[in-house]
């Protein structure tokens, strides 16, 4: 009985304790708030070139002009509220867009990580691959479109093939006889 006992004091004096803090002798306080009239900004588009044998990179989507999480271009909201990303679409253009879509492409909330990895079996040298996110940063009621764009280029595969082989296609190495 004494544990409960005790147990209600302290749950007492926690409350007077908190109350006490509270302002009784102006009623009427009300601070500002933070309003929402400006719509978010952003110093520009991410435009980023991506080499085919990079392993894993996350891309902040709110971010400067190279993806990085500070910059002079990250976004930005003049009143002061939380920014996320909406309304994200992708597009892919380049020499084999069927073959390899959006893969490599993993979107987690206001970042997305590129694996290159993915996309390099399907690309020959000088080939491209282009994804292009496009979205919007919202501060909860204003919006602000913005894009981000991931360059590939396949790049030249130096072999040093043993004598008395050729290659006849990229997956393909046979003896010559």
């Amino acid at each position: 009985m004494k544990t409960i006992k005790t147990n209600r004091v302290l749950l007492v004096s926690s409350i007077l304790a908190a109350l006490a803090g509270c302002n009784v002798e102006n009623p009427e306080y009300d601070p500002e708030s933070m309003g929402n009239s400006v719509a978010p900004t952003h110093g520009g588009d991410i435009v980023v070139d991506i080499h085919e044998k990079n392993v894993f990179k996350q891309y902040n989507l709110l971010g400067s002009i190279t993806g990085e999480n500070t910059g002079e271009s990250i976004a930005k909201d003049a009143d002061g509220n939380y920014l996320s990303v909406t309304d994200i679409a992708i597009t892919t253009s380049g020499d084999r867009t069927e073959d390899i879509g959006s893969d490599g492409i993993l979107i987690q909330g206001n970042k997305v990580g590129v694996r290159a990895l993915d996309i390099a079996p399907n690309l020959d040298t000088d080939e491209t691959h282009t994804v292009v996110l496009t979205y919007n940063i919202t501060d909860g009621v204003n919006k602000t479109p913005r894009t981000a764009t991931f360059n590939f280029t396949g790049k030249i595969l130096l072999l040093k093939l043993p004598a008395g082989y050729l290659v006849i296609s990229r997956e393909t190495l046979v003896p010559v006889y």
